[in-house]
């Protein structure tokens, strides 16, 4: 899956970055190999884009999404 998340100019990108990975590590149907990424991927007018990136089963696909997402 890949979600784009805009974060504000002010914020720590690091520590977004580890949100990302750690909420996508922990849920049960995110697989562990290749392990999830998160980067900046654009600088956008208002906000930095971070992409979240991780691997699950295509049966688990639109459920995990929506619960990574939340």
């Amino acid at each position: 899956m890949e979600l784009k998340i805009g974060v504000g100019y002010g914020e720590n990108l690091n520590d977004a970055k580890q949100a990302l990975v750690a909420a996508a590590a922990a849920h049960e149907k995110v697989l562990p190999d290749p392990a999830p990424w998160a980067g900046v991927t654009n600088l956008l007018d208002s906000s930095v884009e971070m992409t979240l990136a991780a691997w699950t089963a295509s049966d688990d696909y639109w459920q995990t999404r929506a619960d990574v997402f939340q």
